[in-house]
């Protein structure tokens, strides 16, 4: 008896098929792969940190443009000498946004916490230089989160535009 080799039968459409699925599914993830290292999912990257600006230097805002639910997230308010009035710099933050956020900590502490028809206001002395503001919270919704900073009753005024993924 001798070898006869194996007889198996094959199928060129269905292997080509598969080759198909399998270039697809590399694509695939080396888009998933690409996204993650710009920042589309949160973190570092091109799209985490984003910066707003009122005129005259007033007022600064950095925020993550894209942020996880429920995830420690921190908001950078820096204030300029116009934003001081009577040795004081007065904050409000939007009601829609202090409404999706769960606010933890605010670095330095203000003296007042003030809720307003328009949001929250927060109240910080101002010593020899206007204050660096840090609010440390967790988004409490999902999708698109805006927010808006104000100096004073009516001062200058930062729009700021957050995305919260599931």
């Amino acid at each position: 008896m001798g070898f006869q080799g194996l007889q198996i039968e094959e199928n060129d459409r269905f292997e080509r098929g598969e080759w198909a699925f399998e270039r697809i599914a590399w694509v695939v993830m080396a888009a998933i792969v690409a996204a993650a290292l710009v920042g589309l999912f949160g973190g570092l990257g091109v799209f985490a940190s984003r910066q707003a600006s009122a005129a005259a230097g007033a007022l600064t805002v950095e925020y993550p443009g894209l942020t996880r639910y429920t995830a420690k997230t921190d908001l950078r308010i820096t204030t300029g000498a116009a934003a001081v009035s009577e040795g004081q710099v007065a904050l409000t933050l939007s009601s829609d946004w202090v409404d999706g956020a769960d606010i933890n900590q605010v670095i330095p502490e203000p003296d007042t916490w003030e809720s307003t028809p328009d949001g929250l206001r927060l109240t910080f002395p101002a010593g020899a230089a206007p204050p660096e503001v840090r609010i440390s919270y967790r988004p409490d919704v999902i999708g698109s989160h805006p927010g808006t900073v104000t100096v004073g009753e009516a001062g200058p005024a930062v729009d700021f535009q957050q995305f919260v993924y599931p």
